[in-house]
This record gives C-alpha cells, sequence and structure tokens, in this order.
C-alpha cells in the first residue's frame, strides 16, 4: 500500500491525447507511443495529477469520496496509480 505522504503528478510536459466514449476513455502516450483504455473516474484521477503533486488521500477528497468510501476504495486506488505509474502516465514527486 503505498503511503499517504508520497505525491503523484502528470509531468507538464506530457502531452496526453484522449477521447472519452461515455465512461470508457482511450489515451495516447506519445513518449511511448502506446494507446490505453481507462474509465471515466481514472482520467478525473489524471486531470487532478496534472495540477501538480497529490497524495492518495487528497486524490480521494478531490473526486468527492466521504471518508467511509475512501476507507473502502484505497485498494483500488493503490492498485490504480500503481498501474498508471507503470504505464507512464504518471510519476513520483521528488524522483
Amino acid at each position: 500500500m503505498l503511503p499517504d505522504t508520497e505525491r503523484w503528478f502528470v509531468p507538464p510536459d506530457l502531452q496526453l491525447h484522449w477521447h472519452c466514449y461515455g465512461e470508457t476513455c482511450l489515451v495516447f502516450n506519445p513518449r511511448s507511443g502506446r494507446t490505453h483504455r481507462l474509465e471515466q473516474w481514472v482520467m478525473d484521477l489524471l486531470e487532478a495529477l496534472r495540477q501538480g503533486p497529490v497524495s492518495l488521500s487528497a486524490l480521494m477528497e478531490h473526486l468527492g469520496l466521504s471518508q467511509e468510501e475512501r476507507e473502502g476504495a484505497r485498494e483500488k486506488f493503490n492498485r490504480t496509480i500503481w498501474e498508471l505509474d507503470r504505464l507512464g502516465l504518471i510519476f513520483p514527486a521528488g524522483l
């Protein structure tokens, strides 16, 4: 599980291209040359991370989750953050 002190961001020079179809979005990463299929809530998360480095708790708050919902969603968000990092769409701050 990610420590809540760790913060993540989308680099300002990473020009992602995307189009959403309902709750599904296609995202092209020009750095890797790959296209990824993401859910709309993940795109909302990426948009929050484009504003600058944010912690996992701050992301969940930004997306409007109550304290109770945050506890239930923490593992899902952890997996999503790690997957976005693996895909090269976000990066940990301070590296």
